[in-house]
């Protein structure tokens, strides 16, 4: 799979920023490599020279650890933004701009098999391998369960979680992503779970249902 346009690397926790971010430059036409937090600079700098990604956007979030930073020292061709915020894209004078005009259906289809998304493997054997996921196979159905509300504790850098907040969207259901500024811990999942009572609740590779404010493994 190859993009037409340069693959730009995010780096950040997962919060609304990091969403934006990713639908916004998707909109405009980039592939995205999705940076876990928790990779050194030696394995974002090898995922992103197998992505030829130039390119970081970074959170200015402390949860970033200023990774885009790090590994520009090791290889100064790297270019690092600011991740947009809050104050940018919830300014309403962006609604007087034009408005970027979406994609006729045979543009679509010619794009339907470019890079969307590069995610990678865990590394925890060695240097974390490139996953490169085309928008079709980005788009492909996964079931988020029955039920309206769905909520998941992994960050959505991660495959299942990404494509699992993509599902909800298009289906309309609710999806419930934990505050990324704060830790996760097993009393704080449970409030989570309490306060917006998920018909589904996704943590890690365990999927776990609510029922009669329970919890049970399935």
């Amino acid at each position: 799979m190859q993009s037409k346009e340069p693959i730009v690397s995010l780096i950040g926790p997962s919060n609304l920023d990091y969403i934006i971010s990713q639908f916004a430059l998707s909109r405009l036409g980039f592939g995205l490599l999705f940076l876990s937090t928790r990779l050194s600079p030696e394995a974002c700098l090898k995922l992103m020279r197998e992505s030829n990604s130039h390119t970081v956007i970074q959170s200015s979030s402390p949860l970033a650890f200023n990774l885009g930073h790090r590994v520009r020292k090791s290889e100064s061709s790297v270019h690092v933004h600011p991740m947009v915020t809050s104050d940018v894209y919830r300014d309403i004078a962006l609604d007087s701009l034009p408005k970027i005009p979406f994609d006729s259906e045979e543009a679509i289809q010619k794009r339907q098999h470019d890079t969307a998304v590069v995610y990678h493997s865990s590394g925890s054997t060695g240097l974390p391998k490139s996953i490169p996921t085309s928008h079709v196979k980005l788009l492909a159905r996964i079931s988020p369960g029955k039920g309206s509300r769905v909520m998941t504790a992994s960050p959505i850098f991660h495959a299942y979680a990404s494509k699992l907040t993509i599902n909800c969207m298009i289906e309309g259901k609710c999806m419930f992503l934990p505050n990324a500024e704060i830790a996760q811990t097993n009393e704080g999942l449970v409030e989570m779970c309490e306060k917006a009572r998920p018909d589904v609740f996704f943590a890690g590779e365990q999927q776990t249902i609510w029922d009669s404010c329970k919890m049970t493994h399935v």
